[in-house]
């Protein structure tokens, strides 16, 4: 019995290895849009993303790996910046075209 015990606890051991391992590689290529400054509150994740639902215009802080292109509306369309890594506050993110008072902070509806 001891046997049988030992063996189910190494497959189990190795099924979260390799879980863990699965989640690592997603989590590499992938971006994750926040609610709130510093990657709090309802969340967002994808490696891309024509619309994005609920999280519309609400992204107020990005964590990416990578470089992304960000857009004002969704299908891809609109004033747009391309940013490299993570985020934790959007509203000091301006591009060119915008008003001295605009950011990128709540205007997000889509990336690729």
């Amino acid at each position: 019995m001891k046997a049988t015990y030992r063996i189910t606890c190494i497959a189990a051991g190795i099924a979260l290895a390799g879980g863990l391992a699965l989640v690592g590689a997603v989590g590499a290529n992938a971006v994750t849009l926040y609610d709130h400054n510093n990657y709090r509150g309802a969340s967002y994740s994808g490696v891309r993303a024509s619309s994005l639902g609920n999280m519309n215009d609400r992204a107020s802080s990005i964590r990416a790996w990578g470089a992304y292109t960000y857009y004002e509306d969704a299908g891809y369309f609109g004033r747009n910046i391309r940013l490299f890594g993570s985020y934790n506050c959007l509203g000091g993110v301006s591009s060119e075209g915008m008003y001295w008072f605009e950011s990128w902070s709540d205007r997000i509806s889509s990336f690729r």
